[in-house]
């Protein structure tokens, strides 16, 4: 792992990925590179381009070539370059700013957020310049690619820490973002990305399981510290239960909410990625309920791939495994991602039906279902 940033405090030695950051940097410099600048006395020579329809409008004198997005596979990597185009347009119009934080850090580190991004977080200890509240939707003709996005001002102390910069624009360093994320976002988003968060930070392989879990336990030490540097004793106790419950064996943000989701509907002690044996094979279960003999398996796009013959081969290889497994008495249930996200109630709902006895027969917590 490598050491991220320079920080003041002694105890704050930040882990990371360095691969990932250089990719994160690769792409917010070759965004910035697309981009079109334009001011009053530029406006006029450049005129014709901005009209060709070639550029997108991301604010007023902003503008990104439309090549920038040509060639991605879906529509949430569209919205990801949009919302990096947005602060890079962002910054150098906004001088009071210090850093970008919450999520907008998250997504310029190149890690993963659970909500569609398109905000901005930014952190100010002075309040000018606060008139910004929103960034216009981003459209190509009719199609709206993007829809309009808030600028969010955050103020108050940082936790000493020298801010990051990646790709020109300044960042929160990753226990800082850990520390807003848990206090001041909804409990299902807290718990998902900062269990994101973790894996990256930890470099956290289930081959290393041991390591992995030292490398997390050292880092969540360090952010409990950060926590305590809150000044509201209930921001501090909410802060830290989230934190207990955020998992870095979880692989996706789709398994990362399901953990929550489980938190929150009071589900039964499970365990993440349990190795199972099943004639002769080695079998990998997202979510394992020992005593009640229960798998619970997340399917997206990792899994079952994006084209259609990848994904008939994928589905045969996963009913094989169900059957090896229901064989030797799993209850196996296979839920979409994409089904995980629509409604917790529903979800609830349908798990009740098919796994009854994974939940203890309590109401849900009503606090970790607050959005």
């Amino acid at each position: 792992m490598q050491s991220l940033g320079n920080v003041q405090s002694s105890d704050a030695v930040m882990y990371g990925d360095r691969d990932l950051i250089l990719s994160a940097e690769k792409d917010i410099r070759e965004i910035s590179a697309q981009m079109l600048v334009t001011d009053h006395s530029s406006y006029p020579r450049l005129r014709r381009e901005v009209r060709s329809g070639r550029y997108l409008q991301i604010r007023s004198g902003f503008y990104l070539d439309r090549q920038c997005l040509e060639g991605e596979a879906s529509e949430w990597m569209v919205h990801r370059r949009i919302a990096i185009a947005r602060h890079i347009a962002h910054y150098p119009t906004h001088r009071h700013i210090e850093a970008f934080t919450h999520q907008s850090a998250l997504l310029l580190r190149g890690l993963p957020v659970l909500r569609r991004p398109g905000g901005i977080h930014e952190r100010r200890q002075r309040q000018q310049g606060r008139s910004a509240s929103e960034y216009p939707a981003v459209r190509m003709g009719r199609q709206t690619l993007s829809p309009p996005g808030r600028v969010v001002v955050h103020s108050g102390e940082a936790v000493g820490d020298e801010f990051e910069t990646i790709g020109g624009l300044p960042v929160t360093t990753l226990r800082e973002t850990a520390r807003d994320i848990l206090i001041f976002s909804p409990p299902a988003v807290a718990v998902a990305e900062v269990s994101m968060l973790l894996r990256s930070v930890t470099g956290y392989s289930r081959w290393q399981r041991q390591d992995s879990e030292s490398r997390a336990s050292s880092f969540r030490a360090l952010v409990e510290r950060t926590i305590d540097e809150a000044e509201s004793v209930k921001s501090k106790r909410r802060a830290l239960e989230l934190l207990s419950m955020c998992d870095p064996a979880c692989e996706s943000i789709a398994e990362a909410y399901f953990a929550w989701f489980l938190h929150a509907f009071n589900a039964h002690p499970w365990k993440t990625q349990v190795e199972i044996l099943a004639d002769g094979s080695l079998f990998v279960a997202d979510f394992c309920f020992p005593d009640q003999k229960v798998l619970v398996e997340i399917e997206g796009f990792t899994k079952l791939g994006a084209e259609r013959k990848e994904i008939g081969r994928n589905l045969d290889a996963l009913m094989q495994r169900s059957n090896l497994l229901s064989a030797q008495g799993w209850n196996v249930i296979h839920v979409p991602a994409q089904q995980i996200f629509v409604d917790p109630i529903a979800l609830y709902t349908h798990l009740r039906q098919v796994a009854a006895g994974i939940f203890a027969m309590r109401p849900p917590q009503k606090w970790l279902l607050r959005t």
